[in-house]
């Protein structure tokens, strides 16, 4: 995400392009937006893998649960609009980074601090029971 960052501003001065007003906002809100969740399906995929014991099947479910999140977060935007409650599961809080970019409001019931507030919660819980769960392991 840096290297990526730090390529637009490079191009952007190597082929003098101007920069409007709203670059640095536009740019900082898109490299949020594709930061935050790529740090929780990991940290969701670390821990799926920490509670596996053999290696071969840590391997086939981190590789199937990071192919298979985009159709589990769209049944997850379905079951929200059936149950209110369902709008603080994680695969929500994955939808709503989006909103970092564009307002996705309507679709995932959450307001952008109540993004942020998810996203810090089940990071810590994530990470922190796959260190726990590491830290217990003869490796």
């Amino acid at each position: 995400m840096i290297v990526a960052t730090l390529s637009v501003l490079i191009a952007k001065l190597l082929f003098h392009i101007t920069v409007g007003p709203h670059f640095f906002k536009n740019l900082i809100s898109y490299g949020v937006s594709s930061f935050a969740p790529s740090v929780l399906v990991l940290g969701m995929v670390l821990l799926a893998v920490n509670i596996v014991r053999s290696s071969g099947a840590a391997i086939a479910l981190g590789v199937a649960f990071t192919l298979g999140i985009n159709t589990v977060t769209a049944a997850s935007q379905f079951l929200v609009s059936k149950a209110e409650l369902l709008k603080w599961n994680p695969f929500n809080i994955l939808l709503g980074t989006t909103q970092f970019s564009y307002d996705v409001t309507s679709q995932t019931h959450l307001t952008l601090i109540n993004v942020i507030i998810g996203l810090i919660v089940y990071l810590i819980l994530f990470y922190g029971i796959a260190f726990v769960i590491f830290n217990k392991r003869n490796v």
